[in-house]
């Protein structure tokens, strides 16, 4: 972990649902003026726990993605810690603001509760609403692989007039520079013309046994297949009809049980997270290189 706090990593999945839940609560009581006394003290005490946190990752970048706003949006640490810093004042405003309001009534916080927890719990137990990473259904994924597109770059070359001392700059493809009487050289330097553009899959390793990854192959067979992902596999779910091949995707451990019938290969802890957005891990059904279906291991058929 980036803070070094793997002795508490046994609380991520209560901290990853009450966290959020809080927040939902604390958007609810806001909105509807609900328990004032306690939304000011903990919309103050969450911007400057937060704030600080996201200078220390500004500072030390642990992390590649904070995931403050998960897949959908992505923002760099400065911009984070920016939002923060404007959205702090605001929030000891609201703290200082001892103005009640005209108040909701006692049904609401009845529905601010459950409301809250229930949507954290069903994202928790499912596949999020919303889709934002690259592996959506209707991908076809060696094609958003190969989607990116070089950027173009040119050299500029620095002259000095020998005569009259002024600097020049040509393009290799120029030929004044290379008459040596007249210019002298002095520098040398590159510059972007066209940014490059990454592909929307950057790669999905599949590593066998002998440390060769046949991801190609897999993604470029014609076969239905049913693409099973999961960072940790206490056990092999039974193999459901209708594949012709059932390929297994961890970064964890082999369970050692039967394994017939699978195609078993390691891949990248980060790229699995991504392919499944839950802890239990899931699966894609694959047609023709195309992701045709996504679902959790649980619901596998």
């Amino acid at each position: 972990m980036a803070m070094e706090l793997d002795f508490v990593a046994f609380a991520a999945p209560v901290v990853a649902i009450a966290l959020p839940s809080l927040e939902i609560l604390l958007g609810i009581m806001i909105a509807l003026n609900l328990g004032r006394r306690y939304a000011r003290s903990f919309a103050l005490g969450s911007m400057i726990f937060f704030t600080l946190l996201t200078i220390w990752i500004a500072a030390e970048n642990p992390v590649i993605d904070c995931g403050c706003f998960g897949d959908v949006v992505k923002i760099s640490h400065m911009d984070t810690l920016i939002k923060n810093l404007i959205l702090l004042p605001f929030a000891l405003i609201y703290f200082l603001d001892k103005n009640r309001g005209k108040r909701c009534s006692r049904l609401a916080w009845y529905m601010a509760l459950p409301v809250s927890f229930a949507l954290s719990l069903w994202s928790w137990f499912s596949l999020p609403l919303i889709e934002a990473t690259p592996f959506r259904v209707g991908v076809h994924i060696l094609a958003a692989m190969e989607s990116g597109t070089g950027g173009e770059v040119e050299t500029v070359l620095v002259y000095k007039n020998r005569q009259s001392g002024d600097l020049k700059e040509f393009s290799i493809d120029d030929t004044e520079w290379q008459n040596d009487t007249v210019w002298e050289f002095l520098d040398s330097r590159t510059i972007v013309v066209k940014e490059g553009k990454e592909p929307e899959i950057k790669s999905l390793p599949m590593i066998d046994s002998h440390g060769i990854d046949v991801s190609k192959e897999v993604l470029s067979s014609q076969e239905r297949i049913l693409l099973i992902v999961a960072n940790e596999l206490e056990k092999l779910p039974a193999i459901p009809s209708g594949y012709a091949r059932v390929v297994v995707l961890t970064n964890g451990t082999i369970p050692e049980a039967d394994t017939e019938g699978f195609e078993l290969y390691q891949s990248d802890k980060s790229v699995i997270n991504t392919i499944i957005q839950s802890y239990r891990g899931g699966a894609l059904v694959l047609e023709n290189g195309v992701i045709r279906n996504k679902m959790l291991l649980g619901n596998l058929r």
